[in-house]
Order: structure tokens, then C-alpha cells, then sequence
């Protein structure tokens, strides 16, 4: 992965202090980060954004340490109350909260304070960031790292995500993706994608 190498490796220790699944973490943020190189020129987020999703990809799960259910809320709330990892506001925020937003409902500034606190351009960030982790969340969703790589390939009204799998899959294309909702929300296009095998 590329993000910032030492604010990375930080990151990484502080996720492998927490009985965690490491190889999904590191799965959802390499795959977090190919849609984000892949989608470049739809969110025109700064390149020192790719770090805050790398990050977030890594300690998304940190959570089950408390436990299955709510373990999104509780990641939110490590990674903000941690003050070991190399992040100053409002970057732990955005880190804590794509995080957040990796499973169950969307941001909504009248239901979660945190993100309704933040201004347009820092809860634009949180979005994009989000809807790209919780995707890449959902392409590795049995913890098994089938997909290798992705690219992504745009029209005037479809985000094709084309992902290369080592094993065959039940279904090759699916035409709807429950968690491709929110990148769907913030690009105003229809998530479709399509699994090859490598």
C-alpha cells in the first residue's frame, strides 16, 4: 500500500494490538485504496487522503475487541479516544469516522453528532472516504481475500468496479451492491461490479 509509510506503519501496530482478523484489515484497505486511485476523477480528493482511508481500512474492525454487535461505533471511539496514533484533528475524526461508517447506517448529521459537527468540506471527506471503505469492506466480506485486484471504469451513469478473483464466485456480475449505497449517494451514479477470474 501506498498511503504515508510511517504514519501506516503506526497505524498497523496499533491494529495488530487488538485481536483482530489482520488479513481482512489489510484486504479492505488494499482494496479501499484501489478505488480510491480509481476514482481520482469523481471525489478530486487531496492524495494525503489516500492515508486517512488506508488508516481507516486497517483499525476499521478494531471494535470486535468489545464484540460483534456495535464493533463500528466502538472502532469510531478507539481510534478517538487513542491519542498513540499519528493523526491531528481533523484527521482522527475523519479516520474514526469513515471507520464508523464502514457497516449499518449512513452519515447523518441529525443522528450522529460527531459528523454533524463538522463542516461541508471535512463531511465531504468523510463520504468519500466512507463509501469507498465501506465497498472495498464488502468485496471481502467473508474474510477470505478472494478478490486480487479491481480497477474501476466510469461512464455518464454507471461506476463499474471490475474485481479479479482467484476462485470462482456463485454470481459474476451483481447489479446491486447493499454497501455500494453510499458511493452511489455521493457520485450520483449506479455501483455495478463485475467479478473475473484471474
Amino acid at each position: 500500500m501506498k498511503g504515508e509509510p510511517a504514519v501506516v506503519d503506526r497505524v498497523r501496530d496499533m491494529m495488530r494490538s487488538y485481536a483482530c482478523d489482520t488479513a481482512h484489515a489489510e484486504q479492505v484497505a488494499f482494496l479501499a485504496e484501489r478505488l480510491f486511485d480509481g476514482l481520482t476523477q469523481l471525489h478530486a480528493l487531496a492524495s494525503t487522503d489516500r492515508h486517512l482511508l488506508v488508516s481507516a481500512g486497517l483499525l476499521h474492525d478494531i471494535g470486535w475487541s468489545g464484540g460483534r454487535r456495535g464493533h463500528h461505533r466502538r472502532s469510531c471511539e478507539m481510534i478517538r479516544s487513542d491519542r498513540s496514533l499519528p493523526f491531528e484533528e481533523p484527521d482522527r475524526t475523519i479516520v474514526a469516522l469513515v471507520a464508523r461508517y464502514h457497516r449499518r447506517s449512513l452519515p447523518d448529521p441529525a443522528r450522529h453528532p460527531v459528523y454533524g459537527a463538522m463542516d461541508e468540506a471535512n463531511g465531504a471527506r468523510v463520504r468519500w472516504l466512507g463509501a469507498m471503505l465501506r465497498l472495498a469492506d464488502e468485496l471481502d466480506h467473508d474474510h477470505e481475500q478472494v478478490v486480487t485486484d479491481l480497477r474501476c471504469g466510469l461512464d455518464a451513469k454507471t461506476i463499474t468496479v471490475r474485481c479479479r478473483v482467484r476462485r470462482p464466485v456463485a454470481e459474476t456480475v451483481s447489479e446491486t451492491v447493499t454497501r455500494a449505497d453510499l458511493l452511489e449517494q455521493v457520485s450520483g451514479l449506479r455501483c455495478r461490479i463485475v467479478r473475473e477470474r484471474d
